[in-house]
C-alpha cells in the first residue's frame, strides 16, 4: 500500500471549543470582557497616529432592551478589511500575533486566542468592522458583519450605510471594529450565577 497524508481535522469543533474555552478561561464571564478590550486596545495601537487622539477609544455597551440582549465592545481602531476578516477571523492562535508583540511591545495581545474568550457567554457572536480610510465602494472596504451562532459556522457580507445604521441601533460607526456577544440564555460552570 502507498504511503499516505492528510491534514489532522476536528471531528467534533463545538466539543473541542468548550474544551479550550473552559481550560484557557474557567467559564468566568469577567475574562470576556478583559480580552475583548485587550483586541480593541491593540487596534488602536496598530492604527497608530492615523487619527488624532480624539477620535480613539473604546467603548462598552450592555444592551438589555431587546428580545437578544447583548454585549458590545467597540473601538475605533485600523479595523479589518474584508480580505482581513475572510482570511484571519475565526482562526484560533495566530502565530503572527507573537511576531508583531515582539516588534510593539505596546501591544497586549501574544498568541491569537483572545476572542475565543466571547464563548464563555455566547454562541451567537457578530463583529462588525471597517478599516480606517477605507473606501465604502471598494471592493475590499466598506463595512463588514462577520457571524457565528454556534461557534463553528460563520457568515460574512458586506453592508450597505442603512444596513450598518440599524445594525448599530442608530449609534455612528466610521471605523474600527464592534463585536458584539448575545448572552445565552442558559450558562454552565462554576461562574453560572455571576450570569443567569
Amino acid at each position: 500500500m502507498p504511503e499516505q497524508t492528510g491534514q489532522i481535522t476536528i471531528k467534533d469543533v463545538s466539543h473541542v471549543m468548550k474544551l479550550l474555552v473552559g481550560s484557557l478561561y474557567g467559564h468566568d464571564p469577567h475574562l470576556a470582557i478583559r480580552e475583548l478590550i485587550q483586541n480593541a486596545h491593540d487596534a488602536l495601537v496598530d492604527l497608530g497616529g492615523a487619527s488624532p487622539d480624539r477620535d480613539k477609544g473604546i467603548t462598552i455597551r450592555l444592551w438589555a432592551m431587546d428580545t437578544h440582549p447583548f454585549l458590545e465592545i467597540q473601538d475605533t481602531g485600523l479595523g479589518l478589511s474584508g480580505t482581513e476578516i475572510r482570511e484571519n477571523f475565526g482562526k484560533i492562535g495566530d502565530s503572527e500575533k507573537l511576531k508583531r508583540a515582539l516588534d510593539k511591545p505596546e501591544l497586549i495581545g501574544r498568541f491569537g486566542i483572545g476572542f475565543l474568550s466571547a464563548f464563555i457567554v455566547a454562541d451567537h457572536v457578530d463583529v462588525l468592522t471597517k478599516k480606517h480610510d477605507a473606501l465604502a465602494d471598494g471592493l475590499d472596504g466598506g463595512y463588514w458583519l462577520w457571524s457565528t451562532r454556534d461557534q463553528q459556522n460563520w457568515t460574512l457580507r458586506q453592508l450597505k450605510a442603512k444596513e450598518v445604521t440599524d445594525w448599530a441601533k442608530g449609534s455612528e460607526f466610521h471605523h474600527g471594529t464592534r463585536v458584539r456577544l448575545y448572552f445565552r440564555e442558559r450558562y454552565e460552570g462554576a461562574n453560572a450565577e455571576r450570569i443567569n
